[in-house]
């Protein structure tokens, strides 16, 4: 009897073994299957550090000068660029809309901003002209021709807290041939009042590749090129000059930052949450007859302080078509382009760290990628860059935020109560989205 019990709970226990195991088989099953119905997820997870690239366009003729980019508040991706049209190119989620502005043959230079009510101003300039573009919620575009007098060449746009456009831009003499950087910004009554900010004498070369921002304050802030040529010699030497506007005063007052040497020079100017200038530039070196190279600079100045100049790559020929961003927690983003391997770079440095430097996209020597490159940071961290390959294709490459910076901004935002109301300050795309801490805004009182 007792041998017959100890048989019955041998089997009772075989039995119960044979059904957890089923059960733990069934389990591991259904979460395999559970995984695999959702693989996207897994991608997203896997790809935080990947860059996402796509192509958005093809340049309609040779001689695309400038592309620039903005984010505003939501998420949503605005891009301008000249291809013998003014193209805007438009993204939420995942569709684009592509939108011609003008077809008058315009082939020349353009810039866009995002303003608080996320309104899109956009700047362009050809040879002959000065055209204002604007759209407001559910609006049309609106055109206006700033200047048809003179010559135009590189142009830039911010606005300020009011709402204001305000732009700088080079313009040449048809007359004297002599060189100025302009100032101009909108009135409430819809008129453009225009300031000269540097001019030089024929042989020099001035305002290259500006860059304007605003501070906090309501100051204003110019960087750009000025080029010097010998006539006699051929001796060309390029300088980073930087120009400054007190609020509510129309006198400016300009610095040598640094010497660029002899090559095509270009730079770019972002400014953070402290009212910092952050600045990113091309210098040449010689190291030989005709043996020349560039290098990726970097300079910076606080509130109040002195310029501090420090390089961020200098391995081989680098630092073209470079633009800076700052992030909602004062990291500073570069795009550019790497010369020596033909490909697009990018540099990262946190605040109070070491720059990083990556590479976007790297083509082989048939192709080279990075020309033209505009960065923008959004409000969670996530990194958007639109460039050109030597093919023609505009592009557009995208990496989501590192989960730190997102926490870091998702906390941010709960102790400030931000998500709601907005009431923190938020420089990105090269301080062209800027949102005012406590400030209330009137969208039709402009600063005269």
């Amino acid at each position: 009897m007792l041998k017959n019990k100890k048989a019955t709970t041998k089997d009772t226990f075989k039995k119960a073994s044979v059904v957890i195991l089923s059960v733990i088989v069934l389990l591991v099953v259904l979460a395999v299957s559970l995984r695999n119905s959702h693989p996207q997820q897994k991608n997203v997870n896997e790809n935080k550090d990947v860059w996402q690239i796509v192509k958005i366009g093809k340049i309609n003729k040779e001689g695309i000068y400038r592309t620039s980019i903005a984010v505003d508040s939501k998420g949503g991706v605005h891009i301008v660029y000249c291809d013998g049209r003014l193209v805007y190119a438009y993204k939420f989620g995942n569709s684009w809309n592509i939108s011609i502005l003008s077809r008058e043959g315009n082939n020349g230079y353009c810039a866009i901003a995002i303003d608080y009510n996320e309104h899109i101003h956009i700047i362009e300039s050809n040879k002959n002209s000065l055209t204002y573009f604007y759209k407001g919620d559910g609006d049309n575009w609106k055109c206006m021709n700033i200047s048809s007098e003179g010559q135009f060449g590189d142009v830039s746009i911010v606005v300020d807290y009011m709402n204001c456009p305000h732009i700088a831009y080079k313009w040449i003499n048809t007359e004297t041939y002599c060189e100025s950087l302009k100032y101009a910004f909108k009135s409430s009554e819809n008129i453009w009042n225009s300031y000269v900010v540097d001019k030089k004498p024929s042989e020099w070369g001035v305002g290259l590749f500006n860059d304007i921002g605003v501070d906090s304050k309501g100051g204003l802030h110019i960087i750009y090129i000025d080029t010097y040529i010998n006539v006699s010699t051929k001796l060309i030497r390029n300088y980073l000059i930087y120009a400054y506007n007190l609020p509510e005063q129309n006198v400016w007052k300009n610095t040598t930052i640094a010497e660029c040497g002899s090559g095509t020079i270009y730079s770019s100017l972002a400014i953070d949450s402290h009212n910092a200038l952050h600045v990113c530039f091309t210098k040449t070196i010689e190291e030989g007859e005709n043996d020349v190279r560039a290098v990726l600079q970097y300079a910076y100045k606080p509130y109040d302080g002195i310029w501090q100049i420090s390089t961020v790559d200098s391995a081989g020929d680098v630092g073209g078509w470079c633009s800076i961003a700052v992030d909602a927690e004062d990291g500073i983003h570069i795009s550019y382009y790497d010369y020596s391997h033909g490909s697009l770079k990018y540099a990262y440095k946190p605040k109070n760290g070491n720059w990083s430097i990556t590479t976007v996209e790297d083509y082989p020597s048939a192709v080279s990628v990075g020309h033209h490159s505009s960065i923008a940071v959004d409000r969670e961290g996530g990194i958007h860059i639109v460039y050109c390959d030597s093919t023609g294709a505009v592009k557009y490459a995208y990496k989501p935020p590192s989960k730190v910076f997102a926490k870091n901004i998702q906390k941010r935002a709960v102790d400030m109560d931000i998500l709601s109301s907005y009431s923190y300050m938020n420089f990105a795309c090269s301080a062209r989205i800027i949102k005012f801490e406590e400030v209330l805004i009137n969208e039709h009182a402009c600063r005269l």
